[in-house]
């Protein structure tokens, strides 16, 4: 097995971990999964040599752990701290190309989707447009994983929105 076929099965591992996420309706759940799926990612990007991915990524997995489950009083200030770290890193990092700075917006994105945490529609909507620039991230970089993690990830993301809101109207209606 070659090296780069490697970095693409970590990339599938948490592909495989991070499409579980979404049919949790409980967020703390979701964000538990999705917390583990990032520290794969991190793994991924690394062995690519995606560095900012990498970078924004574990700003990122920090980030959550410290809103949702250490210092959730403190989201407000935890997470522009953390978008601070973010955007300042990638900047560092980057060499001159738009993917090296496509994870900054995506910094953005699910921060807010993290400070929405507690409101789904809100939460779930930001969480959906983070994907689809994830998407671009992935050809962009040629991580094959990340491309499919993004597809099957929107794809379980409007099912568990389905689950969760629509089939609540059709079960009312039935009964």
């Amino acid at each position: 097995m070659t090296y780069a076929a490697l970095a693409q099965m970590v990339g599938f591992l948490a592909l495989s971990v991070g499409a579980l996420s979404f049919q949790f309706k409980d967020q703390k759940k979701l964000f538990i999964v999705w917390t583990c799926s990032d520290l794969i990612w991190v793994i991924h990007y690394l062995m690519i040599s995606a560095i900012t991915p990498a970078l924004t990524v574990s700003v990122a997995a920090v980030r959550t752990a410290l809103v949702i489950f250490v210092m959730p009083q403190a989201k407000t200030p935890v997470i522009g701290a953390a978008l601070f770290c973010s955007t300042a890193l990638c900047i560092l990092a980057a060499e001159g190309q738009i993917r090296d700075y496509l994870p900054i917006l995506t910094s953005f994105i699910f921060s807010a989707a993290l400070y929405y945490n507690t409101h789904y529609g809100i939460s779930r909507g930001l969480i959906g447009i983070g994907k689809l620039i994830w998407l671009i991230i992935g050809v962009l970089f040629v991580s094959y994983a990340e491309i499919t993690a993004s597809l099957i990830g929107i794809l379980s993301l409007l099912i568990g929105v389905y689950r969760h809101k629509f089939m609540k109207v059709f079960e009312s209606h039935s009964n």
